[in-house]
Parts: structure tokens; sequence; C-alpha cells
């Protein structure tokens, strides 16, 4: 599935706007914080504070215990006016510095992951680019085989949805007639009695048990089409617009391993297989060598959808 970096940076963007504005409705509070703190300081002979870093804090800090202890040894912060005050604006101060260098940090953070996205946009675009550059048989063998997978996605959705619907259904009927195997830990621990009502209910649960096993069998070679249940047409096409674009980018780096850059591709061609799926066959020439290119149809119960395998061999 395609990933959605649009969106993604969006959110990055988003997120490191809202830690911006945090900082700055922080430093409003902290200076409206020292607008406050400073008269107060003034009022016990304190020199006042401009920066509040670690050395100014430290300073007040040891000026409003040294005037508690020598002058109020009996009391503590909120006892004496303004001490109370000062000890409280200083610890919100302190709170709001925290909360910048915490919001710092995730910038930090999101500017690093917007970074990686947008080197990935300039990667994909980099091989949206390559595939216009290809030989034109390329884009035509993407083309043919995206209307190939589009159709065939779109006539079996109906199909694997009634079937779904019909094994999810039997297998409900089917699961709430098998009962729980009672005692299920050490046999040799179980009394007679246990035993026989043990197997007794494996007996109950033998016909069951069959039909379970015949029902995943007639499921699975239609399992591989799960994919489809509930996509748009819309959804599908964009699926496999990501998947042909996949392969077709797959397939040109394994031809030019073996050619370099391409210099002619003129006996490569795209045709229709027996069952009507494209396949694209032929030779290519290029800087290092020749390649030659095979493809045929292949479809299973462990493929997700009929497939073309395409073989790229070295032309010696």
């Amino acid at each position: 599935m395609a990933v959605n970096y649009a969106d993604k940076i969006a959110k990055c963007e988003e997120a490191i706007a809202k830690k911006q504005n945090l900082i700055a409705k922080r430093e409003k509070q902290i200076e409206k914080a020292k607008g406050e703190l400073n008269p107060l300081l003034e009022s016990i002979g304190c020199p006042q504070v401009v920066w509040l870093n670690k050395e100014e804090s430290d300073r007040v800090d040891a000026f409003i215990r040294n005037e508690l202890l020598t002058k109020h040894p009996d009391k503590g912060y909120y006892e004496v006016y303004p001490l109370g005050d000062i000890h409280e604006i200083l610890y919100n101060i302190h709170e709001y510095q925290y909360s910048i260098k915490e919001a710092q940090g995730v910038i930090e953070d999101k500017q690093k992951t917007l970074a990686k996205y947008r080197a990935q946009v300039d990667k994909e675009q980099n091989k949206d680019l390559l595939i216009e550059q290809m030989p034109a048989v390329f884009r035509e063998f993407r083309n043919e085989l995206l209307t190939n997978w589009d159709e065939f996605d779109i006539r079996n959705r109906p199909v694997i949805e009634k079937i779904h619907s019909w094994y999810t259904d039997a297998k409900y009927k089917i699961s709430s007639r098998i009962q729980r195997v009672p005692y299920e830990y050490s046999w040799k621990s179980l009394t007679d009695e246990q035993k026989a009502m043990q197997e007794e209910v494996k007996k109950q649960n033998r016909p069951f048990n069959r039909m379970m096993r015949y029902l995943e069998a007639r499921y699975k070679p239609y399992s591989h089409l799960e994919y489809l249940i509930g996509l748009s047409d819309e959804e599908i096409h964009t699926k496999n617009v990501e998947a042909t674009r996949a392969l077709i980018l797959e397939l040109y780096e394994r031809v030019i391993k073996y050619t370099g850059a391409i210099t002619d591709a003129f006996n490569l061609h795209v045709t229709k297989g027996n069952d009507g799926f494209a396949t694209i066959n032929g030779y290519v020439e290029g800087e290092k060598g020749t390649a030659k290119v095979e493809s045929h149809g292949c479809a299973g119960y462990n493929i997700v959808r009929y497939y073309v395998r395409t073989n790229v061999y070295p032309v010696h």
C-alpha cells in the first residue's frame, strides 16, 4: 500500500507549529512572572533577575533561604510575606522553562522525521521520473497489466464477498456446536470418570471437527482474494497502480543489472497470453550486454492475484 507522505508531512508540520506556539506562550508567561517577581525581590533587598538562568535562580534561592533562616528560623516559606509568593513564582517559572525544553526536544525529533519524509518524497519522485525515462515498452506493459488487474479484481470482488459471507456464517454455526473439552491438562492426573467425560466430548465433537476441516478446504482456494472485500473500484485501482509501479521498477532494475544503460529495446514486446493477461518478452541491449526477458502468467491459492512472473537472463 502506498504511503501518503503528504499527510505525514502535514502532521509533522502541524506538531512543530503547535510546539512553537507553546514555546511562545511559555516565554510570555515567563516574562509576566518575572515582572511580578522582581518587585518582590526588590522589597526584600534581593537583586532583580534578568534571564533567570541557573546561576540567577540559585542566587535567589540562596538569598530567600538565608532571609528565612536569619529572620524567621521557626517559620516556613509560605508563612512569611513575600517569601512564599517568591517561592511559588520561581516554581512556576521553572515549570515553564522545563516545558520549553521539552517542546524544543519534540521539535528537534519532528524535524528529523520531517527530513526523512521529504527525502522519501524526493526518492519517490525520482522513481516516477525513472519510469518516464524508461523505454516506452515498459510503460506499455505496466498500463496493460494495470487494466488486466483492475478488471480481474472488480470481476472477482462480488464472488469473494459472497463466498466469504457463506464461509464465516458456516464457520460460526459449526463452531457453536463444538464443545469445549474438559480437563485439558495431564492425562495421567485425571480420574477414570474425568477421562470418560473427556473422551465422550471428543467423540461428540468429531463430526463437527471434520465439517470444519472440510469447510476450510473448500474456502482455501478463494482465501487469496480476501484483499478485495469491502474495496471500492477506486481503491482497487489505487492499489493496482502502486503494485504495477513496484513491479515495473523491479523488472527494470533486473534488466539493467545485465545491460547497464539501455541502448535498444526494440526487440522487447508486450503481448497477450492465452489467459488474456499482458506478458512482456524479448531482448534488451545495453552498454554492458544483452538481457533476455521472459514472462508467463501464474496463479494459485498462495498468490495474491493472477500474476505475471518475469524472468531476466543475461545473453552471452
